[in-house]
């Protein structure tokens, strides 16, 4: 998951990687396995764009208040054009129902704001990317 929240673009999260290795987090065989589940991930033509650098606002890990007293936190927003593109990154087991409902919440948040919006689940050890509507 750090690996992705600081990225902009596909080579940020393989410096991330190999940055971890050099601290010790991970180990090399670690490492190689993460890059090329990264890149099996991205390889995806949807997903692929999305670590282009080319969007015109990049959010990663940052609050959306709410009039209550709680805010929401997405992995990714994505916005061009007001449109904005949201990303969940799951790395457990897909629990489809529930991580949907944290998505559309996310959704709902930045349609109230004026945008039109789309949603994903990247569920990278699946090799998977789930479109939440």
């Amino acid at each position: 998951h750090r690996a992705f929240e600081r990225a902009e673009t596909r080579n940020d999260i393989f410096e991330t990687l190999d940055k971890m290795s050099i601290d010790g987090e991970l180990n090399s065989e670690e490492v190689a396995s993460l890059k090329s589940q990264v890149t099996d991930t991205l390889d995806n033509s949807v997903a692929g764009e999305w670590f282009d650098g080319s969007w015109q606002e990049l959010h990663r890990e940052r609050n959306i208040l709410r009039p209550s007293t709680t805010s929401k936190r997405p992995d990714r927003v994505m916005i061009r054009n007001h449109h904005a593109i949201v990303i969940d990154y799951k790395f457990g087991q897909q629990q489809l129902r529930s991580h949907t409902e944290q998505v559309r919440d996310y959704m709902a948040l930045l349609s109230h704001m004026g945008y039109t919006t789309e949603g994903y689940l990247i569920y990278t050890a699946l090799n998977k990317i789930q479109p939440v509507n």
